[in-house]
C-alpha cells in the first residue's frame, strides 16, 4: 500500500532524474560534436594569432628602432670604420640616430682611434658622416685621450673635427684647445684656437 510519504519521495526522484539525464545527454552530444568545434575555432585562433604577429611586425617596421646594432663603413682606402650603439632609430631623411655610441676608426699603420659619445647621428648616404654629441671621447691607442662635447667624423676622408673646447691628456702631459683637427691620412692631430699645454716632469 502506497503512503503519501512514499508517493512524494518517488515524485522527487523522478524530478531529479530528468535534469541528470538531460545533462548526460548534453555531454554526449558535446563529445560527438567536439571535432567539428575544433575545425571551426582553431582557424579563428590561428587567424587571431597571425593578426597579432602582423601588428607587432608593423610596429617594429614603423618605429624602425634597432637594439644593439652594429654598422660598418669604409673610407676611400677601404679601411673600416665600425659603429656600435645601444639603440638606433632610422629617420625618414636617411639619418640614423644613435644612443650610447661606440666607434672605431682603423689607421693605416694598424693602430686605431676609439670614439664614444652619449648620442650620435649618422648619415647613411655614400659619403658617410657621423656627428657625435655629449661626453665625446677620442682614445688614440691608449697613448692619449681627448675629451670634448661635440665632434664631426668624415668617414670617407678619415677626418675628425671639433669646434668646441677640447681637453687632451697623455703620459707626457695635458693640453687644452678651442677645437681639434685630425686627419688619419696625414697622420696629423692639431688643437686649434687658443691652446694651453702642460708637460709632466720627466722622471
Amino acid at each position: 500500500m502506497s503512503t503519501p510519504y512514499k508517493s512524494a519521495q518517488k515524485s522527487r526522484t523522478r524530478h531529479l532524474k530528468l535534469p541528470l539525464l538531460l545533462l548526460f545527454g548534453f555531454f554526449v552530444v558535446l563529445l560527438l560534436l567536439w571535432p567539428y568545434f575544433e575545425k571551426i575555432f582553431n582557424p579563428l585562433q590561428d587567424e587571431t594569432a597571425d593578426k597579432m604577429k602582423r601588428l607587432d611586425q608593423e610596429k617594429i617596421i614603423q618605429s624602425k628602432e634597432l637594439i644593439n646594432p652594429s654598422f660598418l663603413s669604409f673610407d676611400r682606402k677601404e679601411q673600416p670604420f665600425e659603429v656600435n650603439s645601444a639603440r638606433a632609430h632610422h629617420t625618414a631623411d636617411n639619418h640614423i640616430l644613435l644612443e650610447k655610441v661606440r666607434a672605431k676608426m682603423q689607421l693605416e699603420e694598424g693602430n686605431e682611434v676609439s670614439l664614444s659619445a652619449d648620442e650620435g647621428q649618422m648619415e647613411t648616404g655614400p659619403e658617410g658622416h657621423v656627428d657625435l654629441e655629449g661626453d665625446v671621447n677620442l682614445n688614440f691607442d691608449t697613448l692619449y685621450e681627448l675629451k670634448t662635447e661635440k665632434a664631426h667624423v668624415d668617414i670617407k676622408n678619415g677626418t675628425i673635427e671639433a669646434d668646441v673646447p677640447v681637453h687632451a691628456e697623455g703620459d707626457k702631459g695635458a693640453a687644452q684647445g678651442e677645437g681639434l683637427r685630425f686627419n688619419k691620412n696625414k697622420a696629423s692631430l692639431k688643437l686649434i684656437g687658443k691652446s694651453k699645454v702642460v708637460l709632466h716632469d720627466a722622471k
